[in-house]
């Protein structure tokens, strides 16, 4: 059977394929290039253009390598929106959001703040609740801001956090939802 989606595609590759001319006639003038990026011609000549990802401007290379044939913005914000479908997104986002926020908070509120509302199947209620408003407060947000620039501006500690809790909430609410029915 196997996997029936379709790779995804990556706009860089399709570009340097539908260009190889281009690339081919001009590789020579990457030596200079990278030279400059390491700083010691010994070291090029191990590497052989093996290089550090860490250490690269692929943007800045392929512009000065190739004569400025690629965009750059492959490199920096591939799947960058127009601004209109941003706006569009944006308010979207921002009405789905403070409607899951604020009626968490308030099913939060009336299960904690009146007794006689804390039954076992409101104290569920309560656990989806505090679930899906983290998810909302702590992820949706920042995803969202991830999805419209095509990038992640909050560091890679944040983007660690940000996963665990997604997945924690999730997990969290599926299992509640199971737990739910089992109590039924």
């Amino acid at each position: 059977m196997g996997n029936s989606q379709q790779k995804e595609v990556d706009l860089l590759e399709v570009f340097m394929d539908s260009q190889e001319p281009i690339f081919n006639s001009n590789s020579s003038g990457c030596e200079e290039i990278v030279k400059t990026y390491y700083n010691n011609s010994s070291m090029l000549e191990s590497v052989k253009f093996k290089l550090d990802v860490s250490m690269l401007n692929y943007s800045e290379i392929y512009s000065k390598c190739f004569n400025s044939t690629i965009p750059s913005n492959i490199f920096n914000q591939p799947y960058l929106l127009p601004w209109y479908q941003q706006l569009l997104w944006t308010l979207l986002f921002a009405i789905m959001i403070m409607v899951s926020i604020v009626g968490n908070l308030i099913v939060i509120w009336i299960i904690v703040a009146h007794r006689r509302m804390r039954t076992v199947t409101n104290l569920f209620l309560l656990n989806l609740a505090v679930a899906d408003f983290l998810l909302a407060s702590c992820n949706a947000t920042f995803n969202f801001i991830f999805m419209l620039n095509s990038h992640w501006p909050f560091g890679e500690t944040f983007c660690v956090i940000s996963n665990f809790v997604a997945s924690l909430t999730v997990s969290t609410s599926v299992f509640t939802i199971l737990a739910m029915s089992l109590d039924r």
